[in-house]
């Protein structure tokens, strides 16, 4: 009896029976949350076996472990360096938004053919260089080159006897450099829609003629000049296979600069961006008229007001295109051209000059 009073004192109570969790319910990740729950009543269990669980404080956690994980780092293409060249034809495609540095090189021909951040060159002579869409463009120390290049910016520098075909949209830097001799670039080839896309480039912004002036020359030496257009379609003969200069299907207007030689001009402005409009304007009018320049930009209501006076539109920023034409007795032809083809009321045209004279120099 001893021994059987001694085993019934030291019998365990009976284990509560468990929670009815049906676990088909849940995964893994939630198992300790369900461990640590709380006791849990009759109505909150049917919930929970009706698949109503709440899981908005489990998907808060993932997010916030998600959030936590870092990206890795972007690689960063390497430098393609093209040095000591004598006397060789380069072609390089698929150069993949890389930089590009010529370095030394003499009587080459070098066709980069491709988009690319940053592209200088430095200490060549006597080289043709074709330079596809780019961040930036530098020419350094080098003498008596024909350089084709369209970029954001171009700089040039202790250079003598260049003659360039540009795009740049923002004004050329020429610097300690003198016989620098620019023109309008305007070209077609296959890729070079896609090429200026990638680089950030717009097509109505070019103003390679709007030469900023970094030091003080006498009027007797001429530094920088404009090419003559026939001048230009020599300089294009440099040009890659594949590509044609001045060709109907360039994507870039083909301008002639700035000019003070021409007194009859007028101003359109596009209040309304659309490139398609504007290129049916360009194919439509250039042939009846001297093509200038021409600008893109974002802008205020009211500082394009402070220039052609107060204009009737609702958005207080726009984008818009600028146009300065040349042209005599054919205006009124001209501009009934431009209305038919562009929504009348998207357009502002003015022949005063005080009034081309600020659209011209305007800065977006």
């Amino acid at each position: 009896m001893g021994c059987c009073s001694s085993i019934n004192s030291h019998t365990q109570e009976p284990a509560k029976k468990p929670t009815n969790i049906n676990p088909n319910n849940l995964n893994e990740d939630h198992i300790d949350l369900v461990i640590n729950l709380p006791q849990i009543d009759h109505k909150t269990h049917q919930q929970m076996n009706t698949k109503e669980v709440n899981m908005k404080p489990i998907n808060k956690l993932n997010e916030s472990l998600q959030n936590k994980i870092e990206e890795p780092p972007k690689k960063t293409l390497p430098d393609m360096i093209l040095e000591n060249l004598v006397s060789k034809v380069i072609i390089k495609e698929q150069i993949n938004k890389a930089s590009c540095k010529v370095l030394n090189c003499t009587h080459s021909k070098i066709y980069l053919h491709d988009c690319m951040q940053t592209v200088s060159v430095t200490n060549s002579h006597h080289c043709e260089i074709f330079i596809g869409p780019s961040v930036s463009v530098s020419l350094e120390q080098s003498t008596k080159c024909r350089v084709i290049t369209c970029s954001k910016s171009l700089t040039i520098s202790q250079c003598n006897s260049i003659k360039l075909l540009v795009f740049s949209e923002t004004p050329p830097i020429i610097k300690d450099s003198t016989s620098i001799r620019l023109g309008c670039f305007s070209y077609f080839y296959a890729e070079l829609q896609e090429q200026f896309e990638c680089a950030g480039l717009d097509v109505w912004n070019n103003r390679w003629s709007e030469v900023e002036d970094c030091e003080y020359f006498p009027e007797s030496v001429k530094w920088w000049d404009i090419i003559q257009r026939k001048e230009a379609a020599e300089a294009g003969d440099i040009s890659p296979p594949g590509s044609f200069y001045e060709s109907s299907q360039a994507i870039v207007p083909l301008t002639l600069g700035r000019s003070k030689d021409i007194n009859n001009k007028t101003a359109v402005v596009f209040l309304n961006y659309n490139n398609k409009l504007l290129m049916n304007v360009y194919e439509a009018i250039r042939y009846k008229v001297l093509l200038l320049n021409t600008k893109s930009m974002t802008i205020t209501r009211d500082e394009l007001s402070k220039i052609i006076g107060n204009i009737d539109i609702s958005y207080k920023k726009l984008k818009i295109v600028i146009m300065i034409i040349g042209c005599e007795d054919n205006i009124t032809e001209v501009e009934e051209i431009i209305k038919k083809l562009y929504e009348e009321n998207s357009l502002y045209i003015s022949h005063d000059p005080t009034i081309v004279q600020g659209l011209s120099l305007i800065n977006g």
